[in-house]
């Protein structure tokens, strides 16, 4: 009874308000017809987000962090960086966000971060002046600075994962948030290579058709 009287102004307002029993007639239309769902690309537009970094530039992933370094795998960075056409922009791409989703150096922020702090600073030691004309972008930066993009892209994947995929049995109370936000994110990667064209890096949006 209790409950009946807190629902019946509630009842009484999409029953007798015009506009509220057409947006509830709405609801309900959009309830029984699923909007068809159309795929399409997103993409991280790299020039858009950073000055430095110009259309059709050389750009370059940096290996994921790992707890037994090689020098082998700077000096092919190093090497990689060389190889950017004269007049082009070479770009070093620091995957940070892949990285604690792909459980490199077991998911730990700070040690990812000080393994690509240590991986410039080996960089800079092999090759001095070539890296002073490197451009080096951080995932998690490069995303965040899209925010419009960026959270487009987590609602429409939210749409297509059940949030227990996405979760896993590792994640279960509210200070996971952050780590559910990355895994949504890079669920919808579509591919790690960058066009050739444009330098941009596509996202899978699932978003019903307009």
């Amino acid at each position: 009874m209790a409950l009946n009287k807190l629902l019946d102004p509630v009842r009484n307002h999409f029953t007798n308000n015009d506009r509220a029993r057409e947006l509830l007639e709405n609801v309900r239309q959009f309830k029984k017809e699923a909007a068809p769902i159309i795929s399409e690309f997103r993409r991280l537009d790299l020039p858009s987000i950073n000055k430095n970094i110009p259309s059709n530039c050389h750009l370059v992933f940096a290996p994921l962090p790992s707890e037994a370094p090689t020098l082998q795998s700077a000096m092919d960075v190093i090497a990689q960086l060389r190889a950017c056409p004269e007049g082009q922009t070479s770009v070093l791409f620091l995957s940070d966000w892949s990285a604690r989703v792909r459980n490199a150096c077991q998911g730990d922020d700070k040690v990812i971060q000080s393994y690509y702090d240590v991986f410039l600073c080996c960089l800079k030691a092999l090759d001095p002046k070539g890296m002073e004309t490197v451009v080096v972008v951080k995932q998690s930066e490069a995303i965040l600075a899209d925010p419009s993009n960026y959270w487009i892209s987590v609602i429409n994947i939210g749409r297509h994962f059940m949030l227990d995929d996405v979760m896993g049995t590792n994640m279960t109370d509210s200070d996971s948030v952050g780590k559910v936000i990355v895994s949504m994110h890079l669920e919808m990667t579509c591919t790690r290579k960058p066009d050739k064209t444009d330098n941009t890096f596509r996202f899978i949006s699932n978003r019903p058709a307009s």
